[in-house]
């Protein structure tokens, strides 16, 4: 296990974008959990933050790797050895 364990670490700090988006993905599902758990009939900010942050947390997660994928080369890509 902590082997495991040490290869994740080792593999997190190699890729640190990854690691970046963990954390921030943690961060907002926990973060989510608590506002849900917390509302109160009629607070509208929270009905509106919510939902934001979620839209906010999805266009990250779609723009990394589509700016990623961008910056390949097709012909490289499409090439057979």
């Amino acid at each position: 296990m902590t082997r495991d364990l040490r290869v994740a670490v080792r593999g997190l700090l190699k890729a640190r974008g990854v690691a970046l988006v963990a954390v921030i993905t943690l961060a907002l599902g926990i973060g989510t959990t608590t506002v849900v758990y917390s509302i109160v009939d009629g607070e509208l900010q929270v009905w509106v933050a919510l939902p934001a942050a979620l839209l906010a947390a999805v266009l990250v997660a779609c723009y990394l790797p589509a700016r990623r994928a961008a910056a390949t080369e097709p012909s490289s890509v499409l090439r057979q050895d």
